[in-house]
């Protein structure tokens, strides 16, 4: 299939029809400087190099955070190094530690409940147990990376309420144990990483493996 007339291609980072070719299969814009090529079908640009989202396969820029379409992490931190790098690297390019052993990292602030995925200020020997800041409001809160041992449900006696038991094992600190009512279910699961942030009596519960979160009381 040929592809469309040039006035009618656009630019898949800001949308302008103002792009001109800049080699046998590449597209530079004028209005954004971003640079494209033409997709599999030859019908659109996308991004040259660019992220494709593993859940619906949307092409994102290089090194987004998020999805534009559907908002699923695309990025992940070197437990490490703190290198930020693509979230379907099985290696870190900068110092070369396998992916398979540590868990994506991102939390969600309890104030504002931003999905914050830049901790690579945060040292390796740190997670686990560490102090972040929200980049979106500013709240301090004390974060707890861990891997989920079990979850157990349990109704509270004379009451509707259902708290979840959620033990976890934290690395550097060992196994915990706490009791939340969650406000919507996540399908946690063993063998997924969590994060949690506190903020009083407000916490957040993010589960790395499927991008969902929640906020529950203790």
């Amino acid at each position: 299939m040929s592809p469309p007339a040039l006035q009618e291609l656009r630019c898949p980072t800001c949308g302008s029809h103002d792009v001109q070719p800049d080699g046998p299969t590449r597209y530079l814009c004028r209005s954004c400087g971003g640079k494209s090529t033409l997709s599999a079908d030859r019908q659109v640009l996308i991004v040259l190099g660019g992220w494709s989202c593993p859940k619906c396969g949307t092409n994102n820029p290089h090194g987004a955070k998020f999805c534009a379409f559907c908002g699923s992490p695309l990025a992940r931190s070197c437990l490490h190094c703190g290198t930020i790098l693509y979230i379907g690297d099985k290696f870190c390019s900068n110092c070369g530690t396998a992916f398979d052993v540590g868990p994506l990292v991102f939390w969600v602030c309890p104030r504002c409940t931003s999905l914050i995925s830049d901790l690579a200020h945060v040292a390796a020997s740190k997670l686990g147990t560490f102090n972040a800041k929200c980049t979106r409001c500013g709240q301090q809160a004390p974060v707890v990376l861990g891997r989920v041992l079990s979850v157990q449900k349990k109704f509270v006696r004379g009451t509707p309420r259902v708290e979840y038991e959620i033990r976890l094992d934290v690395p550097g600190s060992g196994q915990r144990s706490a009791m939340y009512e969650l406000s919507r279910d996540i399908s946690i699961q063993e063998g997924h990483w969590l994060t949690m942030a506190t903020e009083g009596r407000r916490t957040t519960i993010a589960d790395l493996n499927a991008g969902g979160y929640t906020i529950c009381k203790h």
